[in-house]
């Protein structure tokens, strides 16, 4: 498509119904621009495109995708002034809806951070200088209030889901007195009333860091997180345990003890440190290594549980200080949480990425691992994306011209370095000079890879193109 890079910006937006969105939108420039979207389906065929004026005040923040509808959140320059753009998914059709906090009684001086929609309800997740809260937009009356018993200090909140089988908005939070930490669990319907609250304590010298929820039935949930024995910042293991029980005893998975886990390291390297491990567990020691995660949702699949994380190092280069701290972050997060804006480290160094499968009542079933080369990011989001292809997982990601991926079948070991090269639709033209290339999950087994690019034909003529790449890499 030809789409000038210095004038649009554009989001690619996989849809639940298999198709894909594409929001195409001006650097402001003028007091009224229009911004274009455009639907396509599985085949990249264009289904309808639509238009939306929107002034230079209002600044594009966050989209979220449902079934029917996908909404985008724009902020005013004002304070406590925001927009919900409303798309119908089928259509095309939209509404833009303008809300002042000022007038539901709530602090102008609110930042609103990310938001998820649940039967027509908004939750979105908020933040003043001390705490973080949780705001509840009924879409029907236009009411806003905000969630009393999600009102906490900053570093609360360690996982916001919303389960769909249930009908519950799912948040997670992560307290602690400085020394010990647990978790507690609180559901909501889809009015924001409370409808359970569990604790989750840990067990003597362990302390729960973050925590996920399996979806489905609240009678079986399982929570799958975190641990460690010694600070509450770092991770050396992940716990499983069921939510409605959680006096039973917890299954603790450290990561000298997984299969793969330190599948990046040198073959030396890993020899060595098994060694070590084997010398701690002769003098009934545990060898402990610590890890910051970035943990996805958890996914069903085929009656198996999975849980995906990301290995990374947060790095600054101003003052070249690392910071130890372990996030759990759904997919579509949006950068750093504001307690660590003030020290945002410049860039993120991922070195793999693993998975973990458990049954429907938290056992770990198998483990494996796929390493990420040269694999550095700006903000803290997923590097790898995965898919399923029958009873393999897909793994990959976007480098340069290529497409880097790994096909995990169950804990076996397999090739690490595979690659496929992206390719012009003309034979006689060629790719070079990449901008920031990017590749999501789209639907099934298909990723959908895409970016700016220029394109250069036999007789040396060149243009800057924005592609879309369906690919599929099961095999």
């Amino acid at each position: 498509m030809e789409i000038d890079a210095f004038k649009e910006a554009v989001e690619v937006i996989p849809m639940p119904d298999s198709a894909l969105l594409l929001y195409r939108r001006p650097y402001f420039d003028l007091f009224k621009a229009k911004h274009v979207f455009q639907k396509f389906n599985q085949n990249l065929q264009q289904q309808w495109e639509t238009t939306v004026d929107l002034e230079d005040n209002q600044e594009f923040h966050q989209y979220y995708a449902t079934p029917d509808f996908t909404y985008f959140l724009y902020l005013d320059r004002n304070p406590g002034r925001f927009y919900i753009l409303k798309i119908n998914a089928g259509t095309g059709a939209h509404v833009l809806t303008k809300y002042n906090l000022k007038d539901f009684d709530i602090d102008r001086d609110v930042q609103l951070e990310r938001f998820k929609v649940l039967d027509n309800q908004i939750f979105i997740m908020a933040y003043t200088t001390r705490n973080v809260l949780v705001l509840h937009l009924d879409q029907g009356t236009g009411q806003i209030k905000t969630i009393p018993a999600l009102y906490d200090q900053l570093s609360a909140i360690s996982h916001f889901h919303l389960d769909t089988a249930s009908q519950r908005a799912e948040f997670v939070l992560a307290e602690s007195n400085g020394i010990k930490g647990r978790l507690q669990v609180k559901r909501f319907s889809p009015g924001g009333d409370l409808y359970t609250n569990n604790f989750i304590l840990p067990p003597f010298k362990k302390n729960f860091i973050t925590g996920q929820l399996s979806p489905g039935d609240s009678a079986t949930k399982i929570i799958i997180g975190s641990f460690n024995s010694r600070n509450l910042r770092t991770a050396e293991g992940i716990f499983s345990m069921p939510l409605v029980a959680p006096e039973n005893k917890a299954n603790f998975y450290q990561f000298i003890k997984l299969k793969h886990f330190f599948d990046f390291l040198g073959k030396g390297a890993r020899r060595r440190l098994k060694q070590r491990a084997a010398r701690y567990e002769s003098k009934n020691k545990e060898l402990r290594q610590h890890f910051r995660l970035l943990i996805q949702d958890l996914e069903m699949y085929r009656d198996t549980l999975y849980l995906f994380a990301e290995a990374y190092t947060p790095v600054t280069h101003n003052s070249n200080r690392y910071f130890n701290r372990i996030t759990s972050y759904p997919l579509g997060m949006l950068n750093l949480p504001p307690r660590d804006r003030d020290m945002s480290p410049s860039e993120f160094r991922f070195s793999h990425s693993f998975v973990m499968a458990f049954d429907r009542k938290g056992n770990l079933l198998w483990d494996n691992n796929y390493v990420l080369e040269e694999a550095t990011t700006t903000r803290l989001a997923p590097v790898a994306q995965h898919a399923f292809a029958g009873n393999k997982i897909v793994m990959a990601y976007a480098y340069e011209k290529d497409i880097r991926y790994k096909i995990i079948d169950r804990d076996s070991t397999s090739d690490n370095e595979t690659s496929v090269p992206l390719e012009a639709l003309d034979p006689e033209e060629k790719l070079s000079d990449p901008d920031n290339p990017d590749l999501k999950y789209w639907y099934g087994a298909h990723f959908i890879t895409f970016g700016f690019q220029r394109v250069r034909a036999g007789n040396w003529q060149s243009r800057e193109v924005f592609y879309l790449t369906k690919v599929s890499l099961a095999r």
